[in-house]
């Protein structure tokens, strides 16, 4: 948080963990968030730096040559850090379609719909203020039962029916990613030949 705002001590590199499981060939690197994460809108809003969309990118372009691609995990808000997310997953110059975008989670249900319908809002706002390439690489629906009823498969088949942006893969609501999150570890590590996990591979598979 610190590093957006101008105000980190330090190398932020010294910040990333590398994921030790065998399985991950010391090739997966996370940068742990912190409970202060929850204040970075209003520090981003207060902080005295220019063009406050590009905080992210600022903070992370000394890492970004030692790695193949960076997932930035957004928080489910509106406010400035997301712009800052949006305006980092855009197309840069030169680059080709389909490298650079947004993966957006969603839930099969009304509300979910909603809040998509708002995120896109703030995405097409960003694109339009700033001249902005941002690509919508697709959607993954999220904790889906199909045993919760009409509202989750009829909303299941209106997600499909946007066609675009496409469903990447539906994640059902299965135990294995709350034991996962209980021990620590990563989904693929803890079982890895899950359902979930097979989803993770899809989503993986159609956006590399």
């Amino acid at each position: 948080m610190l590093h957006m705002c101008g105000e980190g001590k330090g190398q932020l590199k010294d910040l990333v963990v590398t994921i030790e499981s065998p399985r991950f060939e010391k090739r997966l690197h996370v940068l742990p968030a912190c409970p202060d994460g929850f204040l970075l809108d209003a520090k981003i809003a207060v902080a005295r730096m220019r063009n406050k969309e590009a905080a992210l990118e600022r903070a992370l372009q000394p890492l970004e040559k030692d790695f193949d691609a960076i997932v930035i995990d957004c928080p489910p808000s509106l406010g400035m850090a997301t712009d800052a997310a949006i305006y980092y997953g855009r197309r840069r110059q030169g680059e080709a379609e389909g490298i650079s975008g947004m993966v957006i989670p969603v839930l099969a249900e009304d509300s979910s719909a909603t809040a998509y319908a708002m995120l896109a809002d703030q995405i097409e706002s960003l694109r339009d203020d700033l001249s902005l390439e941002i690509e919508y690489l697709g959607l993954v629906v999220n904790l889906y039962d199909s045993r919760r009823g009409v509202v989750a498969t009829s909303s299941l088949r209106e997600w499909r029916n946007l066609g675009d942006p496409k469903v990447l893969a539906v994640i059902g609501d299965l135990k294995e990613q709350r034991e996962a999150v209980r021990k620590r570890m990563p989904l693929l590590e803890h079982a890895p030949y899950c359902d979930q996990s097979t989803g993770m591979r899809e989503i993986a598979r159609q956006i590399s």
